[in-house]
């Protein structure tokens, strides 16, 4: 049976505790407390996804294969083995910016 634990009452794991998970009632969270920069993995033998609603795709990671990732439920962006692919049913826009004033945007072939 689940474990059921009210809000803010985190799950934690590791030594140092430095993995939490747990609700504050709003938002759920998975968080990796390690100071000494070690990275959080989330690992799978096959695909990962990420679902907005439980149901809309918002990145796939396929294994052995491409990196999706999706706006509104509809992919826009892959990667490929050999570069990457932007997708759109309209006009297809890539868009760069800067904060820097003195930087410039460019392509580079």
């Amino acid at each position: 049976s689940p474990l059921d634990l009210p809000d803010n009452q985190k799950i934690r794991f590791g030594t140092g505790n430095d993995i939490e998970i747990y609700s504050d009632g709003s938002n759920g969270y998975i968080t990796h407390t390690d100071s000494g920069g070690d990275p959080l993995y989330i690992s799978s033998q096959n695909d990962i996804r990420l679902r907005v609603a439980n149901t809309e795709e918002g990145v796939k990671i396929k294994s052995n294969g491409e990196v999706e990732l999706y706006h509104n439920g509809t992919m826009h962006f892959e990667t490929q083995s050999n570069g990457v692919k932007v997708d759109s049913a309209g006009d297809t826009i890539l868009e760069m910016h800067t904060s820097n004033g003195t930087a410039h945007n460019r392509i580079q072939f």
